[in-house]
């Protein structure tokens, strides 16, 4: 082998080595990124659990209060309307309307002829 060969063949030799061994640290590092990332996403998890179920019971008592408001509102509003509608049932006389003939204005192909 001539100098120019083996120069040649160890400018490769040092090009992969240096790539191999880039290719394993980086692997490495990525691993220990990976770890130190789920430690500290683990924690701020459990601190964000014990602030959410903290304020999910407050949400709760909160939406609680509201829906036990509307439903008195809303029953307050039917009794009222209730209490007028039955005035005015009571208000009104018992006689019905003739004056008015459904049969003369709309077809009924049922009637018999």
């Amino acid at each position: 082998m001539t100098p120019d060969q083996n120069s040649i063949i160890a400018l490769v030799a040092i090009v992969g080595g240096l790539g191999v061994t880039t290719f394993i640290f980086y692997g490495i590092f990525s691993l220990i990124r990976y770890a130190i990332d789920s430690r500290r996403r683990n924690t701020l998890l459990d601190n964000a659990n014990i602030v959410t179920k903290k304020e999910f019971a407050e949400f709760k008592v909160r939406v609680e209060k509201r829906l036990q408001n509307i439903e008195a509102i809303t029953t307050e509003i039917d009794l009222d309307e209730n209490d007028k509608n039955l005035q005015r049932l009571k208000s009104q006389p018992d006689e019905e309307d003739t004056s008015f003939d459904n049969s003369a204005t709309l077809p009924n192909r049922l009637r018999t002829k």
